[in-house]
């Protein structure tokens, strides 16, 4: 898989957040329900991955195309990283005998806040960050 730097770099955040959410929920619930907990979180710690790979793929697809077709790709891509989502929350919230709902919520945070730190993440001084 050829990602760019950036993307490596938020997937590396999402991972370290969602370990961290998972160790204080650990400390939090100090019962079996650290598990429900720890499932929630990290389901919602995969979507996130998954949803910046897709939007790296496209973003290094869509820059090599016309203007009216990469606005469509965009559309596209962004409709089915949307319709993911919606499986994977509905899927928790049916599920939600195995899964604890807070967990999944607090985890779909990880991509935001992920997004917000890196502003803090030391740059390797490369300007171009394609990472192809």
């Amino acid at each position: 898989m050829n990602l760019t730097v950036v993307s490596k770099k938020m997937i590396v955040l999402i991972a370290v957040l969602t370990a961290a959410i998972i160790i204080i929920g650990a400390a939090y619930y100090r019962s079996p329900a650290t598990l429900r907990f720890a499932v929630g979180a990290l389901l919602s710690g995969l979507l996130n991955v998954s949803k910046v790979i897709l939007l790296d793929r496209a973003t290094l697809k869509m820059v090599g195309m016309e203007t009216a077709r990469s606005a469509n790709y965009m559309r596209l891509s962004s409709f089915i990283r949307f319709i993911l989502s919606a499986f994977v929350i509905g899927a928790c919230v049916f599920l939600n005998r195995y899964v604890n709902l807070w967990g999944l919520g607090i985890g779909l945070s990880t991509l935001h806040l992920a997004a917000l730190s890196m502003k803090y993440v030391k740059s390797d001084g490369n300007p171009k960050q394609t990472g192809v």
